[in-house]
């Protein structure tokens, strides 16, 4: 997980967690930890990622996925 550190920006994100405690919440998981966040397995993430339902952060070997693009496709799927 990526967390942030004594930034100037900190507190905006924090007013913008609404709901949530005062801590700082990871902006981006790597694959077994969204498959925690999202109760969904390692495999299913990928298969989303190759269908391009899920977009992850390429810039390294491994894959990063933001909070937001997590949200975003929850927010997509999600059937009322």
């Amino acid at each position: 997980m990526i967390y942030i550190k004594e930034s100037k920006n900190a507190s905006l994100i924090l007013k913008r967690v609404k709901g949530e405690p005062k801590l700082l919440l990871p902006l981006a998981y790597n694959l077994a930890d969204t498959a925690n966040v999202t109760g969904l397995s390692t495999r299913t993430l990928r298969r989303l990622v190759k269908r391009g339902l899920l977009h992850p952060s390429r810039a390294s070997h491994r894959l990063i996925f933001s909070r937001g693009s997590i949200e975003k496709f929850l927010a997509e799927t999600t059937t009322h």
